[in-house]
């Protein structure tokens, strides 16, 4: 439906920054395709052009760490990706056009005459994929996110992945209210009811989970009643929305958002 493809170019990023055992750590969120900034925040405030700074990749698909900047310049371990890196004045990493190749842990490091000076600053970089699907009378909205799957990942992301997934929820939710009120003026329904889950790492409530679905990725999906069906004509523009998200006890890993419009 064209009415909601403009969500897919939707702009997406979080940044959620916590104290772990005396390293910074900061969970950075971006749509597939966009620019991700990560923080050095353990850069000395004495260096000259980021000349202290090392920038290592950790990808779970390795054994060991990439180098990606040593010394403030792109290091040659990583000519593969080297078009799309740079180094910002305040020793951050920039990377564009993120792909699903670019989600792991990232390690900014400050070294002096060889030493490590002061603890790592760990960012945990998330990818996000939004994609619509049509059938007759419904479309359905998934949004998926990849994570990092290191050795250490369950020790202190579970919180801050949970908070991520309900702000994705929370803002694709809002995002599709508001563009429905402007541009379904007049235009029939099936139902005053949208319905959205989130479920990490499996398929939806009465779908069937795709074998092809990787671990560690998060999945939200909107479905939306279409025109194409009878219906009565939505009333004065000015009826009251009401939203309620559950996070259920029994499942920590389930988020629900429902929006219910009152009956005309």
């Amino acid at each position: 439906m064209v009415g909601f493809r403009w969500i897919q170019m939707y702009f997406l990023l979080l940044q959620i920054t916590e104290p772990v055992a005396g390293q910074l750590v900061v969970f950075v969120t971006v749509r597939d395709g966009d620019e991700a900034t990560l923080p050095c925040n353990s850069v000395m405030d004495d260096h000259e052009n980021c000349d202290s700074t090392e920038w290592l990749f950790d990808d779970p698909r390795r054994t060991a760490a990439v180098l990606l900047v040593r010394d403030g310049q792109i290091h040659k371990a990583a000519k593969d990706k080297s078009d799309r890196l740079s180094v910002s004045e305040k020793c951050s990493l920039i990377i564009k056009n993120v792909t699903d190749e670019d989600v792991g842990r990232y390690t900014c490091r400050q070294l002096r005459s060889g030493r490590q000076q002061g603890p790592d600053a760990l960012i945990y970089l998330f990818g996000v994929t939004m994609t619509e699907h049509e059938d007759d009378d419904e479309v359905t909205l998934r949004c998926s996110v990849k994570t990092y799957e290191g050795r250490y990942w369950g020790l202190y992301v579970g919180v801050a992945l949970g908070l991520a997934a309900l702000l994705i929820v929370v803002v694709v939710v809002v995002v599709v209210i508001v563009r429905c009120s402007k541009t379904r003026a007049n235009r029939t329904r099936v139902d005053d009811t949208i319905v959205l889950t989130s479920n990490p790492a499996q398929s939806a409530p009465g779908e069937r989970q795709d074998p092809a679905d990787p671990e560690g990725v998060s999945y939200a999906s909107i479905s939306l009643p279409g025109t194409n069906s009878k219906a009565r004509v939505r009333g004065s523009e000015d009826a009251v929305t009401y939203s309620t998200v559950n996070h259920p006890a029994a499942d920590d890993n389930n988020l629900y958002a429902t929006i219910n419009q009152p009956k005309k």
